[in-house]
């Protein structure tokens, strides 16, 4: 599975179109309950990658910040954030509660990327 998995994310580093549900190559059958959950495990497992992409891009912005003083914390930047990303996810039927708890916890770990760099 782990080999799928990497086999998974070069080709999603690479740019190309990714196949994320591909039954025939890992022999899986619709009706088989390991067949939605292996989807599941690749899901999770990009979305793993997915956030560690995102906190490596926090990085840079903190080194950004740093060196032209800026505050680690920008309220407007971070309203307009969540302003879309709620937007975005209603149109897929997500709560904005569940989305707000969701990006809220996403942020304060970025925050306290920040925070472990400064030191």
């Amino acid at each position: 599975m782990k080999k799928i998995i990497l086999e998974q994310i070069k080709k999603y580093k690479k740019g190309k179109k990714k196949s994320w549900s591909n039954e025939k190559k890992y022999n899986l059958k619709k009706n088989d309950l390991d067949f939605y959950r292996k989807k599941i495990d690749l899901i999770d497992k990009k979305i793993i990658y997915d956030l560690n992409v995102r906190f490596s891009f926090v990085k840079k912005i903190w080194e950004y910040k740093k060196k032209n003083n800026i505050n680690s914390l920008q309220k407007d930047r971070w309203k307009k954030v969540l302003d879309s990303v709620i937007q975005t996810a209603k149109t897929y039927g997500f709560s904005e509660n569940f989305i707000k708890n969701l990006w809220n916890l996403i942020h304060k770990e970025s925050l306290k990327l920040e925070e472990n760099i400064k030191k």
